[in-house]
């Protein structure tokens, strides 16, 4: 009896500290998610002047639990997407029926940038919100998606398709891309070099380790870490033979110095 007694009331133990924790989290989720739709939609309710949204929004608020529906996505969730297929349905209409939207003065390209190298978090889908809703705001305005894959080794595909599906969930479809920065590099190799042609920007040759030494002597003389601008005013001559060679370099505004 006693030995029964002492093994299974570790077990029960366990067993209450699993259910308990699996609530935490239940209900964290779930008041983060609501949090997410609140701002959204008071954001909505300030820049469109949408009245009922905003009093949606604070029913949703009053009401928040921590339960999850029968297909497993949080009340509020579902609520805010609603309420941003809603929009999207009525920004079609007015793009198709006003005359003058292509006169617009007020257009203006936002975007949202993911990285990915991992899901969507909730301020990335914050972030992608305030900007989808900006677009909103004018009938030419452009939601532009551009993914920044620069991270070689931690960027996967299939962190990108999560991401856009998460998008999609939500309703934030974009109107321009997803453009890759990995697949733009002859664009910007063309901008660098109108940069450095018009005296904006120039090659620097320094390699990881003399700028780590630089950095090192800066703070051990009690200064600011700062790059030294050794390749700034460099020959012409020399730096049009580095570029012969090969040698590794990065590209750097050319700005005034500061004393």
């Amino acid at each position: 009896r006693m030995g029964s007694t002492t093994t299974s009331t570790p077990l029960v133990l366990k067993d209450h500290q699993r259910r308990n924790k699996g609530l935490n989290h239940l209900s964290s989720v779930t008041l983060l998610a609501a949090s997410v739709a609140v701002i959204g939609l008071v954001f909505m309710a300030y820049i469109s002047d949408i009245t009922p949204y905003l009093k949606s929004a604070v029913a949703t608020a009053r009401g928040i639990k921590p339960a999850i529906t029968c297909h497993g996505v949080p009340r509020s969730f579902r609520t805010a997407r609603h309420r941003i297929r809603s929009l999207n349905g009525l920004r079609s209409l007015s793009r198709s029926s006003s005359p003058s939207s292509s006169l617009a003065t007020n257009a203006q390209r936002v975007r949202f940038a993911p990285s990915p190298t991992g899901s969507l978090h909730v301020g990335g889908a914050r972030t992608a919100l305030y900007n989808w809703l900006i677009a909103q705001k004018e009938g030419d305005s452009k939601f532009v998606l551009r993914i920044e894959d620069t991270d070689v080794a931690r960027s996967t595909r299939e962190s990108e398709e999560s991401v856009l599906g998460d998008l999609k969930w939500l309703g934030l479809h974009w109107d321009e891309g997803p453009f890759r920065q990995s697949e733009r590099g002859d664009v910007y190799k063309e901008m660098v070099n109108k940069l450095v042609e018009s005296g904006h920007a120039y090659p620097c040759f320094c390699t990881d380790e003399e700028l780590e030494e630089a950095k090192q002597r800066a703070l051990a003389e009690g200064k600011n870490a700062k790059y030294d601008g050794k390749w700034r005013d460099a020959d012409p001559e020399l730096v049009e033979k580095m570029l012969r060679e090969g040698v590794p370099h990065t590209y750097r505004f050319k700005v005034k110095t500061i004393p």
